[in-house]
């Protein structure tokens, strides 16, 4: 792929994630990412790198006219005066302010991978746990659509083996019980992959990382989901569920690569 074709891609993903494209062209776009893993992967990067931005430059009332400035130094608007007129000029505004803070993310890489590893005031890291209670409400609302609609077997387990380093094998479901692909959420670790199921006409989600990033209070049940948690060979699951009992990550088997 060509550098225009991969700038290509990163605007339209800068765009995606600031709900700026119509809705044939997010429609368009989420096909590709059911079909297309790697892609759905680079999404799920820029969301973190979004949020990690997001705690980096807390953003003032005259951002946007600061960001204008930089981007069209001769049309800078007087800061009175640069309130958006449509939700059209807003997502734009908003997308070209991502733009601006990812192209200087990417012309200062040494500068990103320094501020990672070095010390801050209040020690946050670019990548924050979530409890999984609320990554799931956050998918349920977005109508539980996967990133990757995977349904090759062997593509399924060698996912898990990319992101875990064990492959993780789907049983055949019964009858009321199917899975709809994976996400890459996060959660415990910025690798931790997460299968959607739908059980008896009910959203199911089951998490999977490697024990080592297992995270306990990112974990707890609520008034709203259950929590149920197992741990094979290295990895550790958990089933968040509106059910009683786990019916989905039974199906799960671990493998060696």
């Amino acid at each position: 792929m060509s550098p225009r074709d991969e700038t290509e891609i990163d605007l339209r993903i800068a765009a995606y994630l600031d709900d700026a494209l119509s809705p044939a062209e997010m429609a368009e776009f989420e096909v590709m990412l059911r079909e297309d893993a790697s892609l759905a992967e680079k999404v799920e990067l820029f969301r973190q790198i979004d949020a990690g931005l997001q705690r980096m430059f807390r953003t003032q009332p005259a951002c946007d006219a600061f960001v204008g400035e930089l981007l069209d130094p001769a049309g800078a608007a007087d800061p009175a005066t640069t309130s958006l007129s449509s939700p059209q000029q807003a997502g734009v505004r908003r997308t070209s302010r991502r733009a601006w803070y990812w192209a200087v993310a990417a012309s200062l890489p040494w500068l990103v991978v320094g501020w990672y590893f070095w010390p801050t005031s209040d020690d946050a890291p670019l990548f924050t746990p979530t409890p999984l209670s609320s990554l799931y409400r956050e998918t349920v609302q977005r109508g539980f659509r996967p990133y990757y609609e995977c349904h090759d077997l062997d593509r399924f387990a060698a996912t898990f083996a990319q992101r875990q380093g064990k492959l993780v094998q789907l049983a055949e479901m019964p009858e009321g019980r199917r899975m709809l692909g994976l996400s890459y959420t996060g959660g415990l670790s910025r690798d931790t992959t997460a299968m959607l199921c739908v059980v008896d006409e009910q959203p199911v989600m089951v998490f999977v990382d490697r024990l080592a990033a297992d995270q306990p209070e990112m974990t707890r049940s609520d008034n709203s989901v259950l929590v149920f948690r197992r741990e094979e060979q290295g990895l550790v699951f958990y089933e968040v569920t509106p059910f009683d009992e786990p019916r989905a990550m039974e199906f799960l088997t671990v493998g060696e690569p």
